[in-house]
C-alpha cells in the first residue's frame, strides 16, 4: 500500500504515536500481519 505524500522516513515515523495522524501505517501493518498469520494457521 502507498500513502500519498509520505516518503520512507515519514512512513516509518507514522508508526510512532506522535505521528500516527499522518497515516494508518501501524493499523494497516498489523491488519496485514494478522491476516497472513490467520492464513498460515489454516
Amino acid at each position: 500500500r502507498t500513502y500519498k505524500g509520505l516518503d520512507h522516513a515519514l512512513l516509518m515515523g507514522a508508526v510512532a504515536a506522535p505521528l500516527r495522524f499522518l497515516a494508518p501505517v501501524l493499523r494497516d501493518s498489523t491488519d496485514f500481519m494478522r491476516a497472513r498469520l490467520a492464513e498460515a494457521d489454516r
